[in-house]
């Protein structure tokens, strides 16, 4: 079922380490299925992962 038709919007909160009393919300765009946003969710935090100090050895 695609998330255009749902009444709500679909969100998710993520704490940053640097961050730990400011969540930030990531917020879909009407229209983005819950696979899509899933699938952005895990992009942006492996993104966040890999840009961490600890992983600058991969560089």
């Amino acid at each position: 079922m695609s998330t255009a038709s749902s009444p709500f919007q679909i969100t998710h909160t993520i704490t940053l380490p640097t961050q730990p009393t400011e969540p930030v919300t990531v917020v879909a765009a009407f229209g983005v299925s819950d696979a899509d946003f899933r699938l952005v969710l895990l992009l942006l935090i492996t993104s966040l992962l890999m840009s961490h100090p600890a992983f600058n050895y991969l560089s």
